[in-house]
């Protein structure tokens, strides 16, 4: 392999790694603050496991079906990225709606919840695809340990992240999260 391919891989997984790392730091903000806003809406805290629940059902579901959807889109890539561009910015905007429809309606955050599982989730598995596409063989165990390795990194700091969050204001933290 040559310094240049080297070089290449060697971004492209750290990239990976950097974009999992905050997916994941994303949705550890989500289930923090994901109580307060239940009760911000007056629904009963026991919604917490079941939309957690549902949340994770929504997200395998979504991995499986747009994995599979992109990789018959693969071969345009530009379509493909057009797609997930429009899915990344809807995704960013529900999720930084999510603390100002606590206050508004019981059903409007459920919504709003769902539309935000439902389009974050769809982000992970075409993208997972075309670096698998892209990336040669070689290369394809370096990217799932950057991977892996992002998503690691992120939990082990999820609690750290928990206790440093404690009483912020949820607007500034989804409103930075979203970024």
């Amino acid at each position: 392999m040559s310094i240049a391919t080297r070089k290449s891989s060697l971004s492209s997984g750290l990239t990976l790694a950097g974009v999992q790392f905050f997916f994941t730091l994303v949705w550890t903000v989500y289930a923090l603050y994901l109580p307060d806003l239940l009760k911000g809406a007056g629904l009963a805290a026991s919604w917490l496991p079941w939309l957690l629940m549902a949340d994770q059902l929504i997200f395998a579901a979504m991995d499986i079906a747009f994995g599979i959807a992109a990789d018959r889109m693969a071969d345009t890539y530009r379509r493909l990225a057009r797609l997930l561009l429009w899915l990344t910015s809807l995704s960013a905007g529900t999720f930084l709606l999510l603390p100002s429809l606590a206050a508004v309606s019981p059903g409007l955050l459920l919504l709003v919840l769902a539309i935000w599982v439902i389009s974050a989730s769809v982000v992970r598995a075409p993208t997972m695809v075309l670096l698998a596409k892209r990336a040669k063989a070689a290369q394809q165990g370096q990217l799932v340990l950057c991977y892996a390795g992002g998503m690691a990194l992120a939990s082990a700091l999820s609690p750290f992240l928990g206790l440093w969050l404690k009483g912020v204001d949820p607007q500034l933290v989804f409103a930075l999260s979203g970024l």
